[in-house]
């Protein structure tokens, strides 16, 4: 759902509830986006809140969100690469344990520690 949607949905939903199948598809920083709106814009129909008051509100939760939404997405980026990085540990780990040779040793130094082996003329 994108952020206007959102915008859209609290607008409009204050005096219905969303649906589960709704919410469920949210992540949670659009979860609390749409529940941050919800109450600015309950506090505004109710009159505890005027309009100067309420967009300032709502800035404030638009900005949280923004916030949140790119946190959400490093996070699930850390996680790919953590998963992908296992993946290959546990890989060339078991392609060594087969078959103990230089080149799958070299695979497993590479996949754990990133490096390659070094050229003769490389050593101290």
């Amino acid at each position: 759902m994108t952020k206007d949607e959102i915008v859209h949905l609290a607008a409009s939903g204050t005096n219905r509830p969303v649906d589960k199948e709704t919410l469920d598809a949210m992540s949670i920083s659009q979860r609390s986006l749409l529940f941050n709106l919800l109450h600015t814009y309950s506090l505004f129909r109710k009159g505890f809140i005027g309009k100067e008051e309420g967009e300032k509100l709502k800035a404030n939760a638009l900005s949280r969100f923004d916030l949140d939404s790119r946190t959400e997405e490093a996070y699930r980026n850390y996680i790919h690469h953590m998963a992908t990085l296992w993946k290959e540990i546990e890989e060339t780990g078991s392609a060594y344990r087969k078959n103990p040779s230089i080149e799958n040793a070299d695979a497993f130094m590479a996949a754990v520690y990133g490096v390659g082996r070094l050229k003769e003329g490389d050593r101290d």
